[in-house]
């Protein structure tokens, strides 16, 4: 809202980089935070999170532990309070994943994207997510984004409940910037 936000980051202070969010509150030029959650208390990194409502968000982010990505609906069950909606977090990605981006189309519908760190090419690769009744993530057709082995700085951006902008760096071609102005159709495909 346009007096609360939600953070993601790794906990370096743990000694161990958990992963943690937190709500923060705006009031003039005034910000005061929240309790913290640890919604992965093992080392995680390339945490990047979506709201899907004044209430819910998506977390996707990157287990070091096991290598594999993750994504999970969280939710403010009090008082600037975090808590875990959803009946379980979903992994995403072939293995090792990085430069994580997430952003919600609508309260059900959100876009992961994230370079595949474990295939032989390091592509880029998004997803189209749904969001069931029980916080559920079910993660629908996926799309490779770009087949040239590379890519930094990956970041999705909503522009409307049915289209979205893709921004990456493409090491491929002189660590270019590619802007790409992508939809999704009634089959939950993507079309770049």
């Amino acid at each position: 809202s346009e007096t609360r936000f939600v953070i993601g980051f790794e906990d370096e202070g743990s000694g161990t980089y958990e992963g943690t969010a937190i709500i923060g509150n705006v009031a003039g030029t005034t910000i005061t935070l929240g309790t913290s959650y640890k919604f992965d208390n093992t080392r995680t990194s390339y945490i990047d999170i979506a709201p899907l409502s004044d209430s819910k968000f998506v977390v996707a982010w990157y287990r070091n532990n096991d290598t594999t990505g993750y994504a999970v609906v969280l939710g403010v069950t009090g008082a600037d309070t975090i808590g875990w909606l959803s009946t379980g977090e979903m992994n995403f990605g072939s293995g090792e994943v990085d430069n994580i981006s997430v952003a919600a189309l609508t309260s059900t519908k959100f876009i992961l994207a994230y370079e595949d760190l474990d295939s032989t090419t390091n592509f880029g690769y998004m997803y189209m997510a749904e969001i069931d009744g029980t916080d559920t993530i079910q993660f629908k057709t996926q799309h490779v984004f770009n087949a040239e082995e590379g890519i930094d700085f990956v970041h999705v951006e909503k522009m409307s409940e049915k289209m979205f902008l893709l921004a990456f760096n493409d090491d491929a071609d002189n660590s270019s910037t590619r802007l790409k102005v992508c939809e999704v159709d009634d089959f939950h495909d993507i079309l770049v």
